[in-house]
């Protein structure tokens, strides 16, 4: 029997891109260990775009006895399709699939698509050598555990497996399995599986029982050991669902690392109450370079709904600690509950932003994302009835280059809930949409939004959220529009109306605008590297955005230089942008001025 294991298609900048499967290295590790004949195909490798086309001819041409694909919420519908592909192409080809998206719509996909044989429901590395081997057989299938599958007209769903209880008792993953090793970057390594909390939205509890699990320090240390020996890899994604909620094992394995002098750079996830200083700066010594918070919400009424229950005051002082310590932090929030009402939405911009600017230099990376109905949530209990489509598909569920065939989609709702969104209770959705790409462009306008947050006179975020419906919005997915010319100009101009309607026309932030537009157009411009722009300005900017820097982007400037001012920016060959002010020639002297509020004269 030969096994072939496809990872989930992935896609970076709208072209496939390698990974680490850890969890299909997991189970061909498994099998071959168990004599079966098992190989990875690189699904990413051998695609040449975002459609995937070339998958059932690569798999055919393997000849492979089964075929298990490994699914995520992105790409179930191409999935699908491919599979019905394989199986005409190669009818005795018996398709298995698992993962989270297939574990939580088993019924519905066997249901609706024939051409899926089996479906393997959870963690199944304890399992999986016994459906393979009983894949043909349906009376052996049945004595299998945590597995779905049709047969003469009825589902058949086994009881579930549960996860696996102690970690170390598998092989350590073989990654001389991965064909395309060689040329992937950041390597993820399995150090941990499950999560305790049961959060509104997610699906990560019920994927391990809610059981938080951990390879022990000397395993994980063996592995990294040989990833960087025996394959040279220096940049490690540490796979966790929250690897920081055992302070013991965390310090154990930070301490590990710094003792071996492995100089590795790695990054994990994180919840903000379950880290302190004295873990960051372990962390940082161990060579942790990212670390990503899920904040989710700034409202306590809907922490406590999505049963999140951050104490959301820290979330600024943990991230600023993050990085002073060299830690790159990134923080998470998701538009579009459907419990969610206007002043949670001004709360969580406010806090987004707040964020944003405890970082080193002011500055910690934003992610940005429409809530996505996953099936087996909580929340998906509750409202996974109130379900509908449009063409702003969540950037968590669909790459923004993904073609989605949505008229499919619509024939089940229940199998590709993913592609979908609740309808809200209290706000338009068309709100949503529209806070969403406001705030993704936003923090590519960095000074505009720090005055906008510090400058109490502009109303933020009420000013904006009352008349969001006046934003323009670009055509189609306005994921496909993040941070280009268009939208940060139409971004600018919304903002700015929203100002002067507030009696400040002749306020300061206008001409940060344009310093904000003019430091992206070298990057957004498609010239080439060190294409050079001058703009003038009527006060000094770079003097200001000195002190603010200086400040820690902690506060406003008390004083401002107020004098025209020339500034160059310049595009580097590497794609960043560098600005100075040129001599006073371009511009003439002037006299400091106190902020007030606005610039006069």
């Amino acid at each position: 029997m030969k096994v072939l294991l496809l990872p989930n298609p992935v896609l970076e900048a709208g072209r496939p891109k390698s990974y680490v499967p850890l969890g299909v290295l997991s189970l061909a590790t498994v099998l071959r260990d168990d004599g079966i004949d098992v190989e990875i195909l690189d699904v990413n490798a051998v695609c040449s775009d975002a459609t995937y086309r070339e998958i059932p001819e690569a798999v055919v041409a393997r000849r492979p006895d089964v075929v298990g694909f490994s699914t995520w919420c992105n790409y179930y519908l191409d999935l699908t399709k491919c599979a019905r592909i394989v199986r005409e192409l190669a009818p005795h080809t018996k398709i298995l699939f698992g993962g989270v998206q297939a574990t939580h719509t088993d019924r519905e996909t066997v249901q609706a698509f024939p051409q899926v044989h089996v479906v393997a429901r959870g963690e199944c590395d304890h399992t999986i050598g016994d459906i393979v081997r009983s894949i043909h057989d349906p009376d052996k299938l049945r004595k299998v555990p945590g597995v779905t599958f049709m047969h003469r007209g009825n589902i058949i769903r086994t009881p579930d497996q549960g996860p696996v209880p102690d970690l170390d008792r598998l092989p350590l993953p073989d990654y001389s399995l991965i064909p395309s090793l060689d040329k992937i970057e950041r390597i993820g390594v399995d150090v941990g599986r499950g999560c305790p909390f049961r959060c509104g939205y997610c699906v990560t509890n019920s994927m391990g029982g809610g059981r938080f699990r951990q390879r022990s320090v000397e395993s994980v240390i063996k592995l990294i050991k040989s990833l960087v020996e025996d394959y040279g890899k220096d940049y490690l994604r540490i796979e966790h669902d929250l690897l920081t909620l055992n302070r013991t094992w965390l310090m154990t394995f930070c301490n590990a690392l710094i003792a071996e002098h492995m100089n590795i750079r790695w990054e994990c996830f994180s919840r903000i109450d379950t880290i302190d200083d004295e873990m960051v700066d372990c962390m940082a010594r161990a060579g942790c370079n990212f670390i990503y918070f899920g904040i989710e919400t700034g409202s306590p009424r809907m922490q406590k709904l999505l049963n999140k229950r951050l104490n959301l005051e820290r979330a600024p002082a943990v991230v600023r600690k993050v990085c002073d310590a060299g830690i790159i932090a990134g923080s998470g929030f998701i538009i579009g509950f459907p419990q969610e009402e206007s002043a949670d939405l001004a709360q969580t911009m406010r806090l987004m932003l707040e964020v944003y600017f405890s970082g080193e230099r002011g500055i910690s990376d934003i992610l940005t994302w429409l809530l996505v109905p996953f099936p087996g949530s909580p929340l998906f209990e509750k409202y996974g009835n109130r379900l509908a489509l449009d063409e702003h598909l969540s950037n968590f569920s669909v790459s923004p280059a993904t073609l989605v065939d949505t008229e499919f989609a619509k024939r089940y709702p229940q199998v590709f809930s993913t592609l979908y969104h609740y309808v809200p209770e209290h706000v338009d959705r068309d709100h949503f949409v529209r806070v969403a790409h406001l705030m993704m462009n936003l923090v590519s306008l960095r000074y505009t939004a720090f005055v906008l947050l510090k400058d109490p006179e502009l109303g933020y975020p009420e000013s904006l959220l009352d008349r969001i419906e006046d934003l323009d919005l670009p055509e189609g997915n306005i994921f496909n529009h993040i941070a280009t010319s268009h939208s940060l100009m139409s971004v600018s101009q919304f903002i700015a109306r929203r100002v002067n309607l507030l009696g400040h026309s002749s306020h300061y932030i206008h001409e940060l605008m344009r310093f904000d537009l003019a430091f992206n157009r070298p990057k957004l411009s498609g010239e080439g590297a060190e294409s050079t722009y001058v703009e003038s300005f009527s006060f000094d900017v770079t003097a200001f955005i000195k002190e603010v820097r200086a400040d820690g982007y902690r506060h406003l400037p008390r004083d401002i230089i107020y004098e025209p001012c020339a500034v160059l920016f310049r595009k580097r060959p590497d794609g960043a942008v560098d600005y100075m002010k040129l001599p006073a020639v371009f511009g003439s002297h002037g006299s400091s001025l106190h902020f007030g509020r606005r610039l006069t004269g």
